[in-house]
């Protein structure tokens, strides 16, 4: 798997890891920087910062364009992180 593909994974890891133990996200990224077990990478952090900082624009276009589907939590993280990247 290439870099910045496994790098989007552990964002997602780690934006699911907040979710599911209700912890704010950027204290569990630092967390998990400062444990580096398994590592953050820089790339998968600026993606996780950058989910934090669009939060509530990402779960309004998530609300708006995905009328009728079914959502879970895991599903908003999912849906959540893939539009910040595609915009730098």
């Amino acid at each position: 798997m290439p870099a910045r593909s496994k790098a989007r994974k552990r964002a997602l890891d780690v934006l699911f890891e907040s979710e599911l133990r209700g912890l704010p996200v950027l204290e569990l990224l630092a967390e998990r920087i400062t444990l580096g077990s398994p590592p953050v990478p820089a790339y998968a952090a600026d993606l996780v910062r950058g989910v934090a900082v669009h939060s509530a624009r990402i779960g309004e276009e998530a609300v708006t364009h995905s009328i009728g589907w079914m959502h879970v939590a895991a599903d908003r993280e999912y849906t959540a992180s893939p539009p910040w990247p595609r915009s730098v």
